[in-house]
């Protein structure tokens, strides 16, 4: 046990802080849900979707990062029915906007942390229905999000992050016939994501030298 501790400890002593003041913070972001539901009349729904979001930020304080980011998702939807054919589609939904970011970060160890991020996008899509391009105006959608997680440091600036969810406040205008639509939602356990972030620090060019011994 013994040597595990020593082990753990020389560990963390290789790694670089994750959160660091005046430095530059690379985030990959990844995230995806599912869904599938069927009735007695054999009618089945399901779903996929899948966001990619890199962002770039700046860390003006340990705990602090502010930065931009670009938004891309895709949700796939199968619907099908034996008693009513009408009932069966495919559609595809692809969204692509940018926005900002604010990201605070909590840590408890040396190899452990906890990143909070809230993000506020504006973006429009794309919709496919059996395969076919929908024509019509695009839907505007402003939407904020924020996004817990937990974060396990590697070495040389490297961490990782895993989210179980989100916090989810979209509002959406139809160009069509120009209605709004607004709302509130969760997806805390019925979503992940997972992230790669790195930190480039920005060293200081020395006017003297460093002192020996």
């Amino acid at each position: 046990m013994k040597k595990i501790i020593l082990l753990l400890l020389g560990a963390g002593s290789m790694l670089d802080s994750n959160a660091q003041k005046n430095s530059i913070l690379l985030l990959g972001n990844v995230g995806g849900s599912t869904y599938s539901t069927e009735d007695t009349t054999s009618t089945s729904a399901k779903g996929t979707a899948l966001a990619v979001s890199p962002a770039l930020g700046y860390q003006f304080s340990d705990q602090w990062t502010l930065g931009i980011l670009a938004d891309v998702s895709i949700r796939r939807d199968k619907r099908n029915s034996i008693t009513n054919p009408t009932y069966n589609s495919k559609t595809v939904n692809i969204m692509y906007g940018g926005g900002v970011f604010a990201r605070y970060t909590l840590v408890l160890t040396d190899l452990l942390f906890l990143p909070s991020q809230a993000d506020i996008i504006y973006s429009t899509g794309e919709d496919y229905l059996n395969g076919k391009k929908d024509l019509s105006p695009n839907a505007k959608v402003l939407s904020a999000r924020i996004t817990p997680a937990i974060g396990l440091k590697i070495k040389n600036g490297y961490a990782l992050n895993f989210g179980f969810g989100s916090i989810n406040y979209n509002y959406t205008k139809n160009p069509i016939n120009a209605s709004t639509n607004k709302g509130l939602s969760f997806s805390v356990g019925r979503s992940f994501s997972f992230a790669l972030t790195k930190n480039f620090i920005r060293r200081k060019i020395q006017t003297k030298p460093a002192a020996q011994g």
